[in-house]
């Protein structure tokens, strides 16, 4: 039995990273670290002073109330001394799940940012008398608790029908246990272990509305989470992922890659493998090269040859 993973589906996210940061919200204040939040903000508010545009400035000019980034509108937003400004969630995402520090728009790498809800102001306009709240772990100074608090609650798994008021579940296996005995409902734990969201971003289905979106996906391009041929209701996130399962559970014909790569032909063994070498390519029968496995050739000549060099003598 052979199978082939899907074809990749486009994904068409405007940022990317791979790593992620633990989601821990940190409740220290400016007044317990103010020395060092001085000093750090005193150092990037100086190298603002002397950032250079780069090409790519001219196309984040302000657009009103949008984030550029996610073409939101903008409740909060995040300053940054390397005067690019995002809307707060799409940069704590990348500090929080992904674990980056670079700006969203140059790349430029900033120990410490500003969140705030002072739209007609710029980061070198704040002194640390303006922070209420500042967080080491994710380098952030909020200028006022509100802004604080909608920041670090995008990190909590609370339900979102309101039966366990300000509840945090701590885990989205704990959340999802919550709403299927409470709610008979669920998340796709699959989003849910790979998708770089927010608990109250991931989608909240039916058992019915869940099989449809990991077997046939929805209208908006997203085609599934695809099943190993193999591994019974096994699925992956994407076709990546797949491929990495497929690479390292299962075995693949190295002789049907030379005749046609983008065909490639994957068994649940070596077992079937082998039998798949014997009914469709040339293998060499003795012992030694039987023991070693994999010593197949394309053709009778190749064969024919590895004989004369290998087992001359037999």
């Amino acid at each position: 039995m052979s199978t082939k993973p899907q074809q990749k589906q486009q994904r068409n996210f405007r940022r990317t990273q791979d790593s992620q940061a633990p989601r821990k919200s940190d409740t220290n204040s400016s007044r317990s670290n103010g020395g060092k939040w001085k000093r750090a903000f005193a150092d990037e508010s100086l190298s603002s002073l002397n950032q250079t545009s780069s090409p790519g400035d001219n196309l984040e000019e302000d657009d009103g109330e949008i984030c550029i980034i996610c073409a939101n509108p903008r409740k909060y937003i995040a300053l940054s001394a390397c005067s690019h400004t995002t809307c707060h969630k799409c940069t704590f995402r990348q500090r929080a799940l992904y674990g980056k520090k670079g700006c969203l728009i140059c790349r430029t790498e900033n120990e410490q940012l500003i969140f705030t809800d002072k739209f007609d102001h710029q980061f070198a306009d704040f002194t640390p008398r303006d922070f209420a709240k500042t967080s080491e772990e994710y380098g952030i100074a909020f200028t006022s608790e509100e802004v604080y608090t909608a920041t670090l609650q995008l990190l909590k798994y609370n339900c979102p029908f309101g039966d366990v008021a300000d509840k945090d579940f701590e885990s989205f296996k704990k959340y999802n246990e919550h709403l299927k005995t409470s709610h008979n409902k669920t998340i796709c734990m699959i989003c849910a272990n790979n998708k770089k969201a927010f608990p109250s971003e991931l989608k909240i289905f039916t058992p019915n509305q869940l099989r449809n979106h990991q077997s046939r996906g929805d209208s908006n391009g997203f085609k599934g989470h695809p099943m190993c041929g193999f591994c019974t209701g096994q699925r992956f996130y994407s076709d990546d992922e797949l491929y990495v399962h497929m690479r390292d559970r299962h075995e693949r014909c190295h002789i049907c890659d030379q005749i046609d790569s983008t065909n490639p032909q994957y068994f649940k063994n070596y077992d079937q493998l082998f039998e798949h070498f014997r009914n469709s390519h040339y293998v060499c029968t003795v012992q030694t090269c039987l023991e070693s496995k994999f010593v197949v050739f394309r053709d009778d000549i190749d064969l024919q040859a590895h004989i004369l060099k290998e087992h001359r003598t037999i």
